[in-house]
């Protein structure tokens, strides 16, 4: 049996770490963030606008919009390529018109202005395209071709060439893979186009695009330069990066290539025009390799919030078997953050599959866990009636189950209204019986340990509360109380796939 456990503790001061005060820019713990795009929505910045009374109502407080920029291919009538390929901007100053006009967006950011919710918009660094802006200023990572060949041959690998379009391509290792979410992506060890004497080469390891020098002077210019100018023009209030992790190969370029000056920039550019404007990073560490085995955390120096992809992971670890629940509160518990950052905490992104298309009935879980984890829920569009088709496909809002919707809603107003489940501490504090996450968070003398059961089957466990006193605790949900004479063996049973969340109140 897997269990998660989810339970509201007041009244009493706990003996665990001191809790984490608030960041600078509060508002992005206001409440959730909710990632979006026109795809969703009938294909429309409209769409999107027709549905915030409902994403409203669900306690979000930041709309996330994926790329809505002009791409270098014209796809006609074939919305479901243009969706696919969102990742590839032509210009961060022109928008798709198959969306809408720019007067269309500029209504959406408004509209969710007056219903008291940021919106971020996403840059996307990593990589360029012919035909693209950048790709016309060439900052790319670029080496001679003959540096190349003698790498691989003191390393002993066989490059292989092809002609295709009338250009000339280097590999070394090329493979399609599943990206996680059933789309192929190719990747590769090595991999460029020859250009002259010298090699451009792709973005390493999964070859979306040329890969861009993070370092290079028009790169950070003109990303700086283009997100200053998106904060001005339309109203947003920050952005989110996509990947900007190192995209070179440490193996063939040994010098410092990282996002970091260019993120700096970026920030600074940002609030010289709205100061409480936000960055999140992708990437909490910005080299794929760690330098002496340790995390480098960079995007910790000049981001608000980065991605918790470890908590993702292991959430799918648990549900497959490969790994017990009682440690799934660890990746959280001990991921470290430096400078009152914050972490964002997801079940399913856009290049991931869908809760619901793995079992419907880890909807709930999934929707408590994000809620009472420290820092700042996030779900995909659509995750909150219960979708199934990933990224690519409109949502079929109709069907949508409602009870779900309003269990988010649930969640997500516990979630706002509580300081502690906002700022507090976090740690384990399963201790025996069915596999389990159990966990305290703690703020100001308050302590909240709430729990879900994953288990198509009743569970039972045993929890061991860092409380000095007995007490009773009441559910939440309405699900009656459980009294506590000893708060460190507090027996809690749960349904199949049930949730309790219990206010503890300590006896006089």
């Amino acid at each position: 049996m897997r269990l998660f456990l989810l339970a509201a503790l007041a009244g009493t001061m706990c003996g665990s770490a001191a809790a984490t005060e608030p960041p600078a820019h509060g508002w992005l713990q206001d409440g959730p963030i909710y990632e979006t795009h026109p795809c969703y929505h009938g294909g429309s910045f409209r769409g999107i606008t027709d549905r915030l009374p409902q994403i409203a109502a669900l306690g979000v407080k930041t709309i996330y919009l994926m790329p809505v920029w002009e791409q270098p291919y014209d796809y006609g009538d074939q919305p479901e390529r243009r969706y696919r390929n969102i990742y590839k901007v032509k210009d961060f100053r022109s928008l798709d018109p198959f969306y809408g006009p720019p007067s269309d967006l500029l209504a959406l950011v408004d509209a969710a202005h007056a219903r008291g919710m940021k919106v971020l918009f996403d840059l996307v660094p990593s990589h360029t395209w012919k035909g693209c802006a950048l790709y016309d200023q060439q900052p790319f990572h670029k080496m001679p071709l003959a540096k190349l060949q003698e790498i691989a041959k003191t390393r002993n690998l066989t490059l292989d060439y092809k002609t295709q379009g009338g250009e000339r391509f280097v590999y070394y290792h090329l493979v399609e893979r599943d990206n996680g979410a059933g789309r192929m992506v190719k990747a590769a060890e090595i991999a460029g186009v020859i250009v002259g004497d010298d090699v451009i080469l792709y973005q390493f390891p999964n070859m979306w695009g040329v890969a861009v020098d993070y370092i290079n002077e028009a790169a950070i210019r003109y990303f700086a330069d283009g997100a200053a100018w998106c904060v001005k023009e339309f109203g947003i209030d920050g952005w989110r990066v996509d990947a900007p992790v190192s995209n070179w190969n440490h193996r063939l370029i040994r010098e410092d290539h990282s996002a970091r000056a260019l993120l700096t920039r970026v920030r600074e550019a940002i609030v010289a025009v709205k100061p409480d404007a936000v960055l999140i990073s992708e990437s909490v560490d910005l080299l794929r390799w760690k330098p002496g085995g340790q995390r480098d955390l960079l995007s910790d120096e000049m981001c608000d919030a980065s991605y918790n992809y470890d908590f993702e992971r292991a959430f799918f670890g648990v549900l497959q078997g490969k790994q017990p629940a009682r440690m799934l509160i660890d990746t959280a518990a001990n991921e470290p953050v430096r400078n009152g950052r914050q972490r964002l905490y997801f079940t399913e992104t856009h290049d991931s599959p869908r809760d619901a298309s793995v079992n419907p009935k880890v909807s709930r879980p999934a929707a408590v866990l994000v809620a009472t984890l420290p820092g700042v829920p996030m779900i995909q569009a659509g995750q909150e009636i219960g979708a199934t088709q990933t990224y690519g496909y409109p949502v079929n809002w109709a069907a949508g189950n409602a009870e779900l919707e309003e269990f988010f809603r649930k969640m997500f107003r516990l979630r706002n209204a509580s300081d502690t489940l906002k700022f507090g501490s976090v740690k384990n504090a399963w201790k025996s019986g069915d596999d389990a996450c159990v966990y305290v968070r703690v703020h100001n003398g308050e302590c909240i340990l709430v729990a879900v059961n994953l288990s198509d089957k009743p569970a039972a466990c045993i929890a061991d509360l860092p409380l000095d006193s007995p007490g009773t605790l009441t559910d939440s949900f309405g699900a009656g109380s459980v009294e506590a004479p000893d708060p460190h063996n507090v027996p809690v049973s749960l349904s199949a796939f049930g949730a309790r969340v219990m206010v503890f109140n300590r006896k006089k």
